[in-house]
């Protein structure tokens, strides 16, 4: 069986002794199922580890998606080598949440304060023509064919710390009306075949994936 440690000074993660440094958001959401071992983690309970504010009270942040969980938690499997289907670390238990199966917390000091605040989130270059934008080959990928600004918002969709934005904070960033953005947000939608921003989100990791 791997060997899982939480390292809850330096806010990373060991797998069999090799360091996996985490993100702020993963490292709060594996550090609350390794505070429960074991146990069905609510959804709701790793919202509220996530984003205190938006999961008492949706209605202050309107563009807030619940199911950016779940891209966490994709990401962390990413990170494992786990497997949804046939997972040794998260499993997924539909309807009630995430459990972890084994893990060690180790040095257990207070959680230090983020240190992102003030971070911008960084805007990407456009694709070149040698992309996998380009829809032409035998693979073509979910994200083939978007136009040169919607790859610029899939790209920044999959930021880690996008997920915190509000569409017209993103907006800001890209310098174009919230009303612009949310026309190119249903195109991109379409055209990727999902209902929403955390399903563009998922796409987009796997996107950077795939550019290494």
């Amino acid at each position: 069986m791997p060997d899982l440690i939480i390292d809850e000074r330096r806010r990373c993660i060991y797998l069999d002794g090799r360091e996996i440094q985490l993100s702020p958001q993963e490292f709060r959401v594996i550090h609350c199922l390794g505070r429960n071992v074991g146990q069905v983690v609510p959804k709701r309970q790793l919202l509220a580890t996530l984003w205190p504010a938006a999961a008492q009270d949706p209605a202050s942040a309107p563009d807030f998606d619940p199911a950016a969980v779940d891209l966490v938690i994709f990401r962390l499997r990413q990170r494992l080598a786990d497997r949804a289907q046939a997972p040794i670390f998260i499993e997924t238990r539909r309807g009630f949440g995430y459990l972890l199966h084994h893990a060690r917390i180790v040095r257990s000091k207070p959680l230090a304060p983020d240190t992102e605040a003030g971070e911008t989130v960084p805007v990407h270059e456009p694709p070149g023509p040698a992309s996998p934008v380009s829809d032409s080959g035998p693979m073509r990928q979910p994200w083939a064919g978007l136009t040169r600004r919607e790859w610029e918002i899939f790209l920044l969709l999959g930021d880690e710390r996008a997920t915190r934005l509000t569409n017209r904070a993103l907006a800001h960033k890209l310098q174009i009306s919230e009303a612009t953005f949310k026309k190119h947000l249903q195109h991109l939608y379409r055209k990727l075949g999902v209902d929403n921003r955390s399903g563009a989100a998922l796409l987009a990791v796997q996107a950077r994936t795939a550019l290494g």
